[in-house]
């Protein structure tokens, strides 16, 4: 089965680091139960407030579904609070190299 890796990264408010991973912390398990997520791992760099979300999801389609749901419930607008700007997406797929 091909997979995709969603990587998302973001920059997080100066005064917003904790509130925000305490806020993922408590969202996470929404995230890995939903259809078509295999894995969410969160990086953070302290330093540069960077965060990454390197996730694997049985397609796009299935990501897009789960950004749908998050932007209906409000959660999204909640994520972005912390944020600096809304995180960058990109979908990779392995290479035959």
């Amino acid at each position: 089965m091909t997979t995709v890796r969603v990587l998302l990264e973001s920059t997080v408010k100066a005064d917003q680091s904790t509130a925000a991973i305490n806020f993922i912390r408590q969202n996470l398990p929404n995230v890995r139960s939903f259809e078509g997520c295999s894995q969410v791992n969160i990086l953070f760099d302290k330093d540069q407030r960077t965060m990454l979300f390197d996730e694997i999801w049985t397609s796009p389609e299935h990501h897009q579904r789960y950004i749908e749901s998050i932007s209906k419930s409000g959660v999204m607008t909640t994520l972005v609070g912390f944020l600096e700007a809304p995180p960058s997406v990109k979908y990779l797929y392995a290479s035959s190299l």
